[in-house]
């Protein structure tokens, strides 16, 4: 007996979809919600961040737990914000180091040149000043 290879024209052949999904694995690490690939191929711990903002600022908050405040980098280029660092631990026993990376693209209303930043109890707390151009404002009815 001889066999035919059968192939519908309805049922996608599930080796085209190989490079869709090495697309969206590699996508995925390259900048995730867990971190970052580096070129390299080093995954970078990217720390839990959170974002806010009022009339008159914008707050963002990073959980850095057992991180110094010299461990730190902070630096704004344009709108977008970058928290990065390596902490490195040693005992008797061994050594070891970890690098995290954070990117943050914040609103173009931001002042950045007025930013202030505090490291208490693991916690990052960047706050940005609007432009004054961009903070709300009550107006008079007369």
């Amino acid at each position: 007996m001889k066999l035919i290879p059968y192939r519908s024209r309805n049922v996608p052949v599930l080796h085209s979809t190989d490079g869709w999904i090495d697309r969206l694995f590699s996508e995925f690490w390259v900048d995730s919600p867990l971190g970052t690939l580096s070129d390299e191929g080093r995954f970078n711990f990217g720390p839990f961040t959170g974002y806010h903002e009022d009339g008159e600022n914008v707050y963002v908050e990073v959980e850095l737990p057992g991180v110094k405040k010299k461990e730190v980098n902070l630096t704004l280029e344009g709108n977008r914000l970058t928290v990065s660092g390596e902490r490195k631990e040693s005992s008797d026993k061994a050594s070891r180091s970890f690098t995290f990376r954070r990117h943050v693209s914040l609103p173009e209303t931001i002042a950045g040149d007025k930013a202030k930043a505090d490291l208490t109890d693991g916690i990052l707390k960047i706050t940005f000043p609007k432009k004054e151009e961009q903070k709300g404002r009550v107006i008079e009815i007369h």
